[in-house]
């Protein structure tokens, strides 16, 4: 998967102005929330410098937290698995008596226990709420990408409009479909030139709004192919 990915889009048309302003927010910044709000009750979890998310994820699932969740839905969920400590935190769970904040303890060191008990509760509480463990989780599998628009730009001319933003790692490929969705439900006559180009200069794909059945095949195989990297797929 590619670290950055530079969007690049252009409204034209009767209502390009509007059309661009479904992607702002009140302080006219781009914000992907405006087309698929994120829940409130998301959970961060703590910086991974204190505690990294893996290693909360298998403590919840090696306690036995997660047994009744079904985290399939997570897209992130088996890539983590693949490189998660899993013999140690299982031995780690064990060798503690199966008691949480020892194997905290086993695992994080006493300065860090408190902060990983904290991300095995917010992974917890994210996989019962929306079957996800990490907000990255939720992000990627709703709107495409890990992040909110970064680095954005607004042009706006007569009757036209230029937006650009960087990603990390994907592009918001579910908020141009969303995207495409409210120009059909608004009926508005505009177009959109929709471009994304990784940090080697790679087009990972272009396509026009409204989209025609090709151009969203496009969309759809281009996210496959990124969480298929990542280990597991969007549920719609």
């Amino acid at each position: 998967m590619p670290t950055w990915v530079f969007n690049s889009l252009t409204f034209s048309g009767p209502d390009a102005h509007r059309t661009a302003r479904c992607l702002l927010n009140d302080e006219g910044a781009i914000d992907f929330r405006m087309l698929v709000p994120e829940p409130n009750d998301l959970e961060r979890l703590p910086d991974p410098s204190e505690v990294a998310p893996d290693l909360a994820v298998e403590l919840a699932l090696a306690s036995g937290a997660l047994q009744d969740v079904d985290l399939d839905d997570d897209p992130l969920y088996m890539h983590r698995l693949d490189r998660m400590p899993h013999e140690q935190v299982v031995a780690a769970w064990k060798a503690s008596g199966r008691d949480l904040r020892l194997a905290a303890t086993r695992l994080a060191g006493e300065g860090k226990v408190e902060p990983l008990l904290r991300a095995c509760e917010a992974v917890v509480n994210n996989a019962r709420r929306h079957g996800v463990a990490t907000p990255e989780a939720w992000r990627l599998r709703e709107w495409g990408c890990t992040t909110n628009a970064l680095e954005g730009a607004i042009h706006e001319e007569e009757d036209a409009c230029q937006i650009g933003f960087d990603t990390i790692g994907s592009a918001p490929v579910w908020i141009a479909i969303r995207l495409d969705a409210r120009i059909r439900e608004e009926n508005l006559k505009a177009q959109v030139e929709w471009q994304a180009v990784d940090d080697a200069d790679e087009i990972l794909f272009e396509v026009i709004l409204p989209l025609d059945r090709e151009d969203r095949q496009v969309l759809l195989e281009t996210y496959e192919a990124w969480i298929d990297a990542a280990g597991g797929l969007h549920d719609g």
